[in-house]
């Protein structure tokens, strides 16, 4: 009788693997992903790797380091896919990233996000373009490469996730990593101004009523009508001539006035509203202010000089309030000197 064994040993030892990742976003921590069986050859210090973050969002992370460590309360998320052949980055540059982190006192992910490449942080609303000024050889294309060429020369542009939609896959990276690689597409980065400045109500007189001899018309229909709008049209011109630009609020308080009156005026079309940007209300350049420091911050001051005679860089901690901006001021005084 013959007997039959079954191997089973590389199954048994096959292990599960997690690996941790760096996220272009500003966290103050790295994050858990499992890597799948068939991608535990795969997956290494310094690779980009496809990840799905929060419910939607697919990000091309950095793999920090990978670890047996199974997390504690969750069930970790698997790795979409390996994007990368080779590491992008060494364990050295990581370090350095840690350093940089530590001492600007900023999320390794926020250093990613500055060192690397708009092209090598994909995330699912990329905008990708196609690169015209290269050639294409269409002949050496697979069939999922043709038909997101072939989609490019028909829109403007893509985002990942209608990529994914075209070639009816999950995940793009890989595709992607292939195509930029080739020159074929670039991926643009939108830098967005979260900036808004602040805007400060004016007002100044229509245009019919800029004269003189328009002024005087005016005046002679309103002044036995409505006193109160002639006395806030006084005074607006009186605060006009002495400052120019006028706000709203400033107008209404100077002349004791109120809301009713202006709006009565601005509905004739008499007052017309405009905004400015606040910065164009401050001091001008030429005003300077001068101060002293008080004894605390005079000795906080000598120290921190006594300080730098030894080191390039020192911290000064202080709560809200201690007068810290004060020192600062003085110091920077001191070195344009």
């Amino acid at each position: 009788m013959e007997l039959e064994f079954t191997d089973t040993s590389a199954h048994s030892e096959r292990e599960t693997l997690f690996a941790e990742v760096i996220l272009p976003i500003a966290l103050p921590k790295t994050f858990t992903y499992r890597i799948p069986y068939d991608m535990n050859e795969l997956v290494a210090t310094g690779k980009r790797v496809s990840v799905q973050f929060g419910k939607k969002k697919i990000y091309s992370a950095l793999v920090h380091h990978v670890h047996k460590q199974v997390p504690q309360g969750y069930q970790a998320k698997y790795i979409h896919a390996v994007i990368d052949d080779e590491p992008v980055v060494n364990a050295t540059q990581i370090k350095f990233w840690e350093w940089i982190a530590d001492y600007y006192m900023c999320s390794l992910g926020e250093v990613m996000n500055a060192a690397l490449p708009a092209g090598m942080k994909l995330e699912s609303e990329s905008k990708i373009y196609l690169n015209r000024d290269s050639e294409i050889d269409y002949a050496g294309l697979n069939e999922k490469e043709y038909l997101v060429i072939e989609a490019l020369e028909k829109n403007h542009e893509l985002t990942i996730s209608q990529v994914c939609d075209i070639i009816q896959q999950k995940h793009a990276h890989k595709l992607l990593k292939d195509l930029l690689s080739a020159n074929l597409i670039y991926i643009h980065e939108e830098l967005k101004n979260t900036f808004k400045p602040k805007t400060i109500t004016c007002v100044r007189l229509h245009k019919d009523y800029r004269s003189e001899e328009q002024q005087r018309g005016l005046f002679d229909s309103l002044e036995r009508k409505a006193p109160k709008q002639v006395d806030l049209l006084m005074a607006y011109l009186g605060l006009s001539y002495q400052k120019g630009t006028i706000t709203k609020k400033e107008l209404i308080e100077q002349a004791k006035s109120s809301e009713a009156v202006f709006k009565a005026l601005a509905d004739k079309n008499i007052f017309e509203l405009f905004t400015v940007h606040q910065d164009e209300f401050m001091l001008p350049p030429e005003i300077t202010i001068h101060f002293d420091l008080n004894e605390e911050q005079q000795k906080v001051y000598d120290h921190l000089n006594e300080l730098y005679k030894e080191k390039q860089t020192v911290l000064l901690h202080g709560v809200t309030g201690s007068g810290k901006t004060h020192v600062y001021v003085k110091l920077i005084e001191e070195h344009l000197r």
